[in-house]
């Protein structure tokens, strides 16, 4: 029986490039949401598999806070990571560079968003999201467990930053 997240039994084997980033990761992202003026977190977990990503955590907010589940199904094709979601839809493509642009439109909202992958223990995800209904923008790190990396320990520069595309 399938899970949510998981992917078919045919899912390809990935390019040996994306290998390094399977396993386990700790999570930390922070959240400005421009509506509201509010700050919001996320701390947890992602386990990356060849067909699946899954991260578990708390998300904080202002007003309270609750555990938290995304995932998305992965797949191969000409050297590319397909990153769907659970229902299937297409999300996002990655290519085995080091940082690169993302967009995906959602209904009328724009998410453009940049993820650097800094070493095979390290790398992050930035989105910045508007539209009618958001408006915020987030940064994201994952550090592998016992990496030795200390980026949790800086300040948020989430509401900061200011994406500029191209």
């Amino acid at each position: 029986m399938m899970t949510e997240f998981q992917a078919e039994p045919s899912a390809c084997i990935p390019d040996t490039r994306f290998q390094a980033f399977f396993g386990r990761w700790a999570v930390r992202r922070r959240i400005l949401d421009r509506l509201t003026g509010s700050i919001q977190s996320f701390t947890g977990v992602a386990h990356v598999e060849p067909d699946r990503f899954v991260e578990e955590g708390r998300f904080d907010s202002g007003s309270g806070s609750f555990i938290s589940r995304r995932g998305y199904r992965l797949s191969w094709q000409g050297g590319n990571l397909s990153v769907r979601f659970p229902g299937g839809p297409h999300f996002i493509t990655l290519g085995a560079d080091a940082t690169q642009p993302v967009r995906h439109l959602c209904g009328t909202d724009i998410y453009c968003g940049r993820f650097f992958f800094r070493s095979p223990d390290h790398w992050a995800e930035f989105w910045q999201v508007t539209g009618p209904r958001k408006n915020y923008v987030s940064l994201a790190h994952y550090l592998r467990p016992g990496s030795g990396e200390t980026v949790f320990a800086q300040p948020s520069f989430c509401h900061q930053v200011e994406f500029a595309d191209g």
